[in-house]
């Protein structure tokens, strides 16, 4: 399965994430990267990389998964709902 088929499983967690006490700073780090979620290939999972890095400061907030492909997706989950409500 590609990324963004991986990151529509994601849906729920980041309504979950979005209504944490700590969304807006995590929506403040999401919007960085809304731009990624035109992007495809390489390019995309390097930015994607770079969100989940600095997501790491909210671990508390997010329940990360393991595997950095799933981790991209989330990732991307999260760009793409942020997006949406722009």
């Amino acid at each position: 399965m590609n990324l963004g088929g991986v990151a529509d499983g994601y849906k729920n967690q980041v309504e979950q994430i979005f209504s944490t006490p700590a969304a807006p700073a995590i929506r403040n780090e999401v919007k960085k990267y809304l731009n990624v979620a035109d992007m495809e290939g390489p390019e995309q999972l390097e930015e994607l990389q770079q969100l989940v890095r600095a997501l790491e400061a909210y671990k508390k907030n997010i329940d990360m998964p393991e595997d950095s492909f799933e981790k991209a997706a989330l990732a991307l989950a999260l760009v793409r709902r942020e997006k949406s409500l722009q």
